[in-house]
């Protein structure tokens, strides 16, 4: 038996090796030659894999949040102050839909909480890769024809979230206002809904369908929650923090389940290409005023486009340069928007390129020394 240990920046690797057990004349051609066991840990000491299988989630949205434009600004103090455009999952993203979201909850409930229901929809799955996959996939597949099917029957306006359970499935919450009242009952302490609106709830969803109707009481706690999932804090990046340190850190294992709900979500939501909210048409409420361009838009301004992230993200001012991606894709950077930790790689790695590499002016140019195209030769002269 061998045992080998691969360490990098990222992670410790630990495989085991062993000879195989049948001969070559017994042993199949398609059989592989040695029997290889991996396990890996995200920036561990030790060879610990993560829990339920959130190895894959980690690694997929650390490179989700890296593949954007990425602007570095140095302080006088020798501090920088990372910025970026807006990718699933990042803060700044979180931060744009907390604003376009803002107040949507409250116009939902419209000072009507007797008319108000909080839906709960969930659906049986496997707890495996499988079985996650199918479990998001249905959702994005049936939710549409859900909803159609209580328009036609008063349903006057809602916003629906979805979430992820601690295994990775996908459930989802809807609040909904009905143009008329319904039938009520107090069950166990929580008011039920009855009658024909309680069958049109069920029959139109396979699997369990949890009603509750709300008063003046319990209206108010169910928007908050609803709000909580669309407002600025609703992001991934202090869960991938927490996650790829193993939840080592004092005060991390309370927000471990948390966290491995808050990675599902989005890493699910990535791989299935599917919205995980959606709301009643309504205007938009207003944003904030963007920055005057003076030369152009912000794709074709890397500092106009930096100045509103900046707006978005609150970052202080110092001289800013865009970081490009022969650093981004080292393992070293470490994708999260907001101050750099001074005995952090990354810092170390915008340090040295700040004193000894050129700043070009955006990410597509290429440096003036270089050619175009490297495998294109040289043009030989007639004379």
């Amino acid at each position: 038996m061998r045992i080998r240990v691969t360490e990098t920046a990222e992670c410790v690797k630990l495989q085991i090796k062993t000879k195989r057990s049948p001969t070559p004349r017994e042993r199949p051609r398609t059989q592989p030659r040695h029997r290889t066991a991996t396990a890996t840990a995200i920036s561990g000491d030790t060879p610990r894999p993560l829990p339920h299988g959130l190895a894959d989630a980690v690694r997929h949205m650390t490179q989700k949040l890296r593949r954007t434009v990425w602007f570095a600004t140095a302080a006088p103090d020798g501090t920088y102050a990372l910025t970026c455009g807006a990718v699933l999952g990042n803060k700044v993203q979180a931060y744009r839909r907390g604003i376009r979201t803002d107040g949507i909850v409250d116009s939902v409930i419209n000072n009507q909480p007797a008319q108000c229901t909080f839906v709960t929809l969930t659906r049986k799955y496997t707890k495996d890769a499988a079985g996650r996959l199918e479990s998001w996939q249905y959702h994005k597949q049936k939710l549409p024809a859900y909803m159609r099917r209580l328009k036609r029957h008063g349903l006057a306006d809602y916003v629906w979230v979805k979430e992820a359970h601690y295994d990775g499935g996908c459930h989802v919450h809807l609040l909904c206002r009905w143009t008329g009242k319904f039938k009520t009952l107090t069950k166990n302490g929580v008011r039920r809904v009855r009658g024909k609106l309680k069958r049109t709830l069920k029959d139109g969803w396979d699997g369990h369908v949890d009603v509750q109707a709300l008063d003046a009481d319990t209206a108010g706690r169910k928007a908050a929650y609803i709000a909580k999932e669309l407002g600025k804090y609703a992001h991934c990046e202090d869960a991938l923090k927490r996650a790829r340190r193993l939840w080592a850190a004092d005060g991390d294992g309370d927000k471990q389940a948390a966290d491995c709900k808050r990675l599902w979500l989005f890493f699910y939501g990535a791989m299935t290409e599917q919205r995980l909210y959606g709301a009643a048409r309504r205007p938009r409420p207003s944003e904030p005023p963007r920055p005057e361009q003076t030369s152009g838009d912000c794709e074709s301004n890397p500092a106009g486009k930096a100045d509103l992230i900046n707006q978005m993200t609150k970052t202080t001012a110092g001289v800013q340069f865009q970081v490009p991606w022969s650093i981004v894709r080292l393992a070293g950077f470490q994708p999260y928007a907001g101050r750099v930790p001074v005995d952090s790689s990354t810092h170390e790695l915008l340090r040295m390129y700040e004193a000894t590499g050129p700043v070009y002016g955006g990410w597509r140019e290429r440096p003036p020394d270089k050619p175009r195209h490297r495998s294109q030769p040289p043009r030989i002269s007639d004379k």
